[in-house]
């Protein structure tokens, strides 16, 4: 462990180590065509329990000879869904997103078999966010809980750091947990979503504070969708405890946006144009146009005649809605040529001014405009607009 001198000649506090790798090197590597695994380590929200495809992490590893023996892949589950996404935007099939869940586990059960899980499948893991939490709260006490969490969490970053895995830290999932269910009333005192945000959650932040480590609040970005979401918490969080394949799939692009250092975060109305510094496009600079006055408020527009009569890529964004609501998507075009494709839906453009989109909802969108075959080019952009407050 390595004990800092702050520039007044005073130690930093222990528990502050060099960083060995960062959320952005990852994302850096699997654009250079790297494998750079990471994984996420945690319980039965991690192995995606609730999911089409269940929990069967331990099952699988039990039957092949002991812990960490199996490269377990829940294709419902966050962590292979953010591959996924890290593989399409990268377009590198070689980039890893391990899922290390094993349901109803807690810190206690994982710490002496760290040496098992990551000694197999997962000993080429770079990155490990922590995501222990939600099953450590079924104790008698607040200061027993608080304990628990903060001794285990500093055992986990020593035992990853001196073997050179750079861990991160996860919030936990958010439940829909107002108070301990009846059945387990008198048993289990803190199960509720208050006691796993205000102990758990807040020593996560604390720790990761400490040690100088990278923090993800998926607990934050969970209470968000479960609360604003148009979506049901049927279809969210099913159990009450446990996200479906639809929360899974929210958890997943939520992390990405947390990678992606392209990702437009909103929470108002935007706009997305060519002005933008997070597009993505094959239009030449020198192929836009200052516009004055503004056509709809767009200062640039494209509209040229190509050389060629190939489709070609007008604007590409990533945007995650983390605001209360749904967003109104418009593109706004120079001629009604092209189609506009969103989160994998193909709509042709017909107008100038067009809705593509009533109700984009909490969570990741991909928003792309083509042209089409043909040599004619006319494209302004985007706007996002709130359908509600």
């Amino acid at each position: 462990m390595e004990n800092h001198t702050a520039q007044n000649g005073a130690s930093a506090p222990r528990g502050v180590y060099t960083p060995i790798w960062t959320l952005r090197d990852a994302w850096i590597a699997w654009q250079s065509g790297a494998k750079f695994p990471i994984g996420f380590l945690g319980d039965s929200t991690t192995d995606g329990s609730a999911t089409t495809s269940g929990s069967s992490h331990a099952r699988r590893d039990t039957e092949a000879g002991g812990y960490g023996k199996v490269d377990y892949i829940n294709p419902h589950a966050y962590p292979y869904l953010l591959e996924q996404l890290i593989r399409r935007e990268t377009g590198n099939n070689a980039a890893r997103v391990y899922n290390i869940g094993y349901s109803g586990t807690t810190f206690k059960w994982a710490k002496p078999k760290l040496e098992a899980i990551f000694g197999d499948a997962y000993a080429d893991v770079k990155m490990v966010g922590i995501v222990y939490g939600i099953n450590d709260r079924l104790v008698d006490t607040v200061a027993e809980y608080e304990q628990a969490v903060k001794e285990n969490l500093a055992y986990f970053i020593d035992w990853f750091y001196d073997r050179g895995i750079q861990p991160f830290l996860v919030t936990p999932q958010a439940t829909v947990e107002p108070s301990t269910a009846t059945t387990y009333l008198g048993q289990y005192p803190l199960r509720s979503s208050e006691a796993l945000s205000s102990i758990a959650g807040c020593v996560i932040k604390e720790v990761a504070g400490k040690y100088g480590l990278e923090l993800i609040d998926m607990t934050a970005f969970g209470e968000l969708a479960l609360t604003y979401s148009r979506y049901s918490l049927a279809e969210l969080c099913p159990d009450t405890l446990h996200f479906g394949d639809r929360g899974h799939m929210m958890e997943a692009g939520f992390l990405f946006s947390r990678f992606c250092p392209r990702v437009i975060e909103i929470k108002e109305d935007a706009m997305l144009t060519f002005t933008s510094q997070k597009l993505r496009s094959s239009v030449p600079s020198d192929k836009v146009t200052y516009v004055q006055p503004a056509i709809h408020g767009f200062k640039i527009k494209a509209e040229y005649e190509k050389d060629d009569a190939d489709d070609t890529l007008l604007q590409d964004f990533w945007v995650l809605n983390s605001g209360k609501g749904g967003f109104r998507l418009i593109a706004y075009a120079v001629n009604a040529v092209g189609y506009v494709i969103v989160d994998g839906v193909h709509t042709s453009l017909t107008s100038t001014e067009q809705v593509i989109a009533d109700d984009l909802d909490i969570g990741l969108h991909h928003i792309q405009a083509y042209p089409g075959i043909g040599n004619k080019v006319g494209f302004l952009g985007f706007k996002l607009k709130k359908t509600c407050d």
